[in-house]
């Protein structure tokens, strides 16, 4: 039916790869997540975020900028549980 290629489809992954590698650098404080794959190209794809691209225009990687401001206020500690549930 419908609903099951809605479910594939939101399961597909960004970066296409079994080994994902996380860099941090905290002097530019960028966050990239590369899968190992030669990117021939680059472009931003929103507000601090770029993408990088192998020969087929397949997304290899992504960076994020100013990850620690944008992401901190989020990970100071685990969200409590949502009551009722």
């Amino acid at each position: 039916g419908h609903h099951e290629e809605v479910g594939k489809a939101m399961q597909e992954p960004l970066i296409q790869s079994t080994k994902l590698k996380v860099f941090y650098d905290p002097e530019t404080d960028t966050l990239s997540l590369w899968n190992g794959l030669p990117a021939c190209d680059a472009g931003e794809v929103g507000e601090g975020l770029t993408a990088d691209y192998d020969t087929n225009g397949e997304v290899v990687g992504v960076t994020l900028d100013g990850a620690a401001k944008l992401l901190m206020p989020h990970l100071k500690k685990r969200p409590s549980p949502e009551i009722g549930k």
